[in-house]
């Protein structure tokens, strides 16, 4: 990330600026994510953290009922996911 890397502070300032923007906003983690994520696991080869965040993130969005807007075409394997690929 070179020039790009922030330190904590500024993670946080960045992370307040981000909450402040209405076209943002927090949801907490829904109700039954944990039967979607293991679902999303079970058939892993190997459990790396791509696969771990992918999952989550998927899980996340089908169980909140949320659109997933994303440059990554690996989100495509997730057939429930209202997926909104960008290309």
């Amino acid at each position: 990330m070179r020039r790009d890397v922030r330190t904590v502070r500024q993670a946080w300032e960045i992370s307040d600026r981000l909450f402040a923007d209405d076209r943002f906003a927090f949801v907490a983690e829904p109700a039954g994510i944990e039967p979607v994520l293991r679902q999303f696991t079970s058939g892993a080869a190997a459990f790396t953290p791509k696969v771990w965040q992918y999952a989550y993130l998927a899980a996340f969005a089908i169980k909140a009922d949320l659109s997933f807007v994303t440059f990554d075409g690996c989100f495509s394997r997730f057939k429930e996911l209202s997926l909104n690929l960008l290309l």
